[in-house]
């Protein structure tokens, strides 16, 4: 494993794809979602399948001791975050 990486807002579009490239890799994916845990679910299953490692973490990360709490976690189950990708993001329209 080449580490651990936390991927914010992989539940869907580009974060999907960048934690599957990343699994691919060879990192172990922190799959982070605020809302949509089924669809992040289905990206760490997906993950798994093609033999990666992969845990689902949902918090809002506007909330700094949310992020504190999930990032302990990520060290906890996976390892330490080598890598972060700050994906996550809302449209507003």
């Amino acid at each position: 494993m080449k580490g651990v990486a936390l991927v914010t807002g992989a539940s869907g579009g580009i974060g999907r794809a960048i934690a599957l490239l990343l699994a691919g890799e060879g990192y172990a994916i922190a799959v982070h979602c605020h809302h949509n845990e089924p669809k992040a679910r289905a990206v760490k299953d997906e993950i798994v399948a093609l033999g990666g490692t992969a845990e689902v973490f949902v918090c809002d990360i506007t909330d700094a001791d949310a992020v504190d709490y999930m990032v302990n976690e990520i060290c906890r189950t996976l390892g330490c975050v080598t890598v972060l990708v700050n994906n996550a993001g809302i449209a507003q329209q």
